[in-house]
């Protein structure tokens, strides 16, 4: 009572503030770090630790697709094998976009538009084991046959746009049809393009 009494006395008793969540607050602090390591490349040690922590962030699919559109131009395998390596299992409508633009872009690098091919396939989410070598040699409208990995959780992120399976299948038809389209990047076209209507349930 002497205690409810004074409380009274001052207005009544104040609200206790809600705590804040401990791992948002983390998230707070290491999401700028994890987006300058993932833009910048630097600190490099922490590039790992970067590709862990992204996906939670609120920028992820902008600083993703900003890296698949950083290798416009690149033939390297081994950057377009780590740019692979760091979108793996999240999804977003800014990294399927710059995908999508790359993939489409016949200025675009060849093996750019290649592994920007692979990432539409990912983001069919048919749990595909999708294999370069596969998809650069698959013959463009034959077989095109990956394994499937079955229990593979979905993929995290934000919803793509309603109509990402039928855009991605016309930029895999208009690939297969401009006859400039190098070989490899017709091949990856014609695997996109099969996967695309089966998800459409297109025969």
């Amino acid at each position: 009572m002497i205690l409810l009494g004074g409380l009274l006395a001052f207005g009544g008793a104040r609200p206790v503030a809600a705590q804040a969540d401990p791992r948002e607050v983390r998230l707070r602090n290491d999401c700028p770090l994890a987006e300058q390591v993932l833009r910048t490349g630097e600190p490099a040690p922490k590039h790992a630790w970067a590709v862990g922590i992204i996906g939670a962030c609120p920028q992820a699919g902008e600083v993703l697709g900003g890296l698949v559109l950083a290798l416009r131009q690149s033939d390297d395998t081994v950057a377009l094998e780590g740019l692979l390596d760091d979108v793996q299992g999240y999804q977003a409508p800014e990294l399927w976009g710059a995908a999508l633009q790359v993939a489409s872009d016949p200025r675009a690098a060849t093996l750019a538009r290649v592994y920007a091919f692979h990432i539409l396939l990912d983001d069919l989410g048919l749990s595909l084991i999708v294999i370069n070598r596969d998809l650069m040699h698959a013959p463009p409208y034959g077989a095109c046959a990956f394994g499937k990995v079955h229990g593979l959780p979905a993929l995290a992120g934000p919803a793509l746009p309603p109509d990402y399976v039928q855009r991605t299948l016309s930029a895999a038809q208009s690939a297969l049809a401009d006859p400039s389209t190098p070989g490899v990047v017709r091949s990856a076209a014609g695997c996109t393009r099969v996967y695309s209507r089966i998800k459409l349930g297109i025969r």
